[in-house]
């Protein structure tokens, strides 16, 4: 099943909701579903990260991880080569904002 993205290497899973984060290229994240059948594409889910990495990633430019925060309304992604935590709010449809919140880590990347 595609992920949307180049190596899928992590993954993160809140009640019926499961997002892959893609760490090739661009980097992404795209959104499934938990159903009966199997995991189902969330139709919208898919945000792309805008790093500048290879297609088969260089550990120092690939985006690091996902997680759903404890309470599942928030997808946070980290970052290594921008140095950023990336929080994208998640609406009760399951997508995320179109936009992350973008804040600066206190740890930097060197």
């Amino acid at each position: 099943m595609s992920t949307g993205g180049d190596f899928p290497s992590s993954i993160t899973v809140s009640g019926d909701l499961v997002y892959v984060m893609n760490a090739g290229g661009a980097g992404s994240v795209q959104g499934f579903r938990i159903t009966s059948e199997g995991l189902k594409p969330l139709s919208g889910s898919y945000r792309g990260l805008g790093l500048k990495n290879e297609k088969v990633p260089l550990f120092s430019s690939s985006p690091g991880q996902v997680a759903f925060t404890p309470d599942g309304r928030d997808l946070v992604v980290t970052t290594k080569s921008a140095n950023t935590i990336e929080v994208f709010p998640v609406g009760r449809d399951g997508l995320p904002a179109d936009e992350p919140v973008v804040n600066k880590s206190a740890i930097g990347w060197w």
